[in-house]
């Protein structure tokens, strides 16, 4: 029985990570922290652009509060959101920076930018 709850709650933590990846992408997404607290939930967000996320007033970081308690079942949301002091250091933001260099048509090469284009082998 206990089982079930770890696998529900790690279902729970991965959909949630695709949906800020997805939703987030522009303000550079790293990652995120679950927190049980006695008042709710605090999920604190790792992002390259906060002032992206929260929005004028606070308005979007509003919005994604209320869609991610639409969409899971948690107590209480909150979310925080800091900013990634070393972007360059950040896994999940350089997977996603090297992906959308590679649809862009560039190739890397020994950690060196190589244009698509002259790379012959």
């Amino acid at each position: 029985m206990i089982e079930k709850i770890f696998v529900a709650e790690g279902i729970k933590k991965v959909r949630m990570n695709e949906y800020f990846s997805k939703e987030l992408e522009r303000a550079g997404y790293g990652g995120m922290e679950i927190k049980r607290t006695p008042m709710g939930t605090q999920i604190t967000v790792n992002v390259e652009k906060p002032g992206m996320i929260i929005g004028k007033d606070g308005r979007r970081i509003k919005t994604l509060t209320d869609d991610v308690n639409r969409r899971q079942e948690l107590d209480n949301p909150q979310i925080d959101v800091q900013p990634i002091a070393v972007p360059d250091l950040s896994a999940p933001l350089m997977a996603n920076r090297l992906a959308k260099a590679y649809r862009a048509g560039l190739a890397f090469q020994k950690g060196r930018q190589v244009n698509a284009a002259t790379n012959n082998g």
